[in-house]
């Protein structure tokens, strides 16, 4: 294994502010992730325009200009565009032997995750599809929507309220479709899933990674996996008398066997259930859950149950790597592929989600941060559209008021 180290500033960065461009930089970090919305970067240069004005003569500034937050900012990465965005923080730092900036900012859909959904309105929404949702509230920032798989039927009905940013609301509601959504880095949205293209090249330790640091934590996961919930037709199967008349005598025989179990007709119309096994624990180490929606079906639930399962089995195996370059085969490594990663020291030989990359330049030289994981850690479960009730329909109840227009107490 190989790995080049400098001191030397890179000029395979360039930060474009308002038109102007900076080639020289000590250290680089862009980040993408999907635990993250945005991307992210932070640049440590020598702010010519700073230097001069500390120390007069030493610089021609003319081209130049002192680097602020709320600047516009573009970074190309061998001149390929990564990250379309705004400054957020500038530190600048002198001393009597050097002077230099670090500036920290995030792609535009940053202000998604600040900013108000719908500060003047409208809070209301009907039969919308989530792209189109999207695309509404995404408009006044310039930002463009772009959905990669279906994305189902039109939600029924959006409520927005007062204090929600732009990004909870697309947040809530794409997980009622089982969709993520992730940013682009250079001014547009994706509605997408996990995993949906493949890596340049597979993550080969001692070939093309220089270092590699796992965590398999497994208290997250469970032998077996039961989520429990009720039939919202169970109460039409009880028997209308009671169980006991005045005098406290039984009617009739209710329970067989255990005395705090529902009868079997009982239990078949009340409790219904979804179970799901993780063979790789291998011991008993049972959990309980209760159902996201409010009036599920057994299927519902068997398929909750599987996706406990399944999401913990993947968030519970996470590796990060080192590779040599921002590149494989001329490809800049990305964050939302799939990748084979062959590293027996792990003991991983299967196909992982790269689910954070981070480029970096600094004493090191050039590198990517690469953070693997099961795909099934980023898959999501659709939940109903409506709160506390599912899609189903409801029969409209009326009831009558206590007191009538006149404030007359109704008999």
């Amino acid at each position: 294994m190989t790995q080049s180290w400098s001191k030397t500033p890179t000029q395979r960065v360039t930060l474009e502010i308002d038109g102007r461009r900076f080639t020289s930089f000590n250290e680089a970090t862009i980040t993408r992730d999907l635990g993250e919305v945005c991307s992210s970067f932070d640049l440590m240069t020598d702010d010519i325009a700073r230097s001069a004005a500390a120390l007069p003569g030493s610089r021609n500034v003319a081209s130049n200009a002192i680097l602020k937050q709320f600047q516009s900012a573009k970074i190309y990465l061998d001149g390929e565009l990564v990250l379309k965005g705004w400054v957020d923080a500038v530190y600048p730092e002198i001393t009597d032997r050097s002077v230099s900036v670090r500036i920290s900012g995030r792609d535009v859909t940053g202000d998604l995750i600040d900013c108000a959904a719908a500060p003047l309105g409208p809070v209301e929404y009907k039969a919308i599809k989530l792209e189109d949702l999207a695309s509404k509230l995404c408009k006044p920032f310039g930002i463009t929507v772009t959905a990669e798989v279906d994305t189902g039927d039109p939600i029924k009905k959006v409520t927005i309220e007062p204090t929600e940013t732009v990004m909870s609301v697309l947040e809530k509601y794409a997980r009622k479709r089982a969709v993520l959504i992730v940013s682009d880095g250079v001014g547009g949205l994706i509605i997408t899933r996990s995993g949906s293209d493949r890596a340049p090249g597979d993550i080969r330790l001692g070939i093309n990674v220089a270092y590699g640091s796992g965590a398999f934590d497994g208290r997250e996961r469970f032998s077996v996996v039961y989520v429990k919930g009720q039939a919202g037709h169970a109460g039409g199967k009880r028997k209308s008398k009671a169980a006991l008349d005045a005098t406290a005598e039984p009617l009739d025989a209710v329970l067989d066997g255990d005395a705090d179990a529902a009868t079997g007709r009982e239990a078949r119309a009340v409790t219904i259930m979804g179970i799901a096994y993780d063979d790789e624990v291998g011991r008993y180490r049972p959990s309980v859950r209760t159902p996201r929606a409010s009036s599920p079906s057994a299927e519902d639930l068997q398929r909750e149950a599987e996706w406990y399962v399944s999401t913990a089995r993947g968030a519970g195996d996470s590796v990060e790597y080192d590779a040599h370059d921002w590149r494989e085969g001329g490809t800049l490594w990305r964050a939302n592929q799939m990748t084979h990663v062959v590293d027996a020291f792990q003991d991983v030989d299967k196909d992982l989600l790269i689910a954070g990359v981070t480029w970096r330049y600094g004493m090191r030289g050039t590198w990517t941060s690469l953070r693997v994981c099961g795909k099934e850690a980023y898959d999501l479960l659709p939940e109903d559209d409506d709160e506390g009730g599912g899609s189903k329909s409801k029969k409209k109840r009326t009831r009558k008021t206590d007191v009538d227009v006149t404030a007359e107490p109704l008999a």
